[in-house]
């Protein structure tokens, strides 16, 4: 196999992942980590664009890496806008202090 396949198909592993987390609780969903796999996405995919021959499988699979990651980041911007003393006790509370169960408790 060559590289330019070889990578794309190694990289799927990252979309699998974000998918995977869609189904976890949005309290584990880090912004500036979304926000950051968004832009590297966005880099690739013109990459993969501009690059001659056009890498379409490379192209497909950060098209699907920045789509799972707008879901984390809606998610996320959802669960902060209908708990919003979660942010407030995650950055604020006591080490001891268990933010999972805090952050449940708040109907």
């Amino acid at each position: 196999m060559r590289t330019h396949f070889r990578g794309p198909v190694a990289n799927w592993g990252l979309p699998i992942a974000a998918f995977n987390d869609v189904q976890k609780s949005p309290e584990i969903i880090s912004g500036r980590m979304a926000f950051a796999f968004c832009c590297y996405s966005l880099i690739f995919m013109r990459f993969a664009h501009k690059v001659q021959p056009r890498n379409w499988h490379l192209f497909a699979c950060h098209a699907t890496i920045e789509v799972a990651q707008l879901i984390h980041g809606g998610l996320l911007i959802n669960h902060k806008m209908k708990y919003p003393a979660c942010h407030f006790l995650y950055h604020n509370s006591i080490p001891s202090q268990s933010y999972a169960t805090t952050c449940s408790a708040i109907p």
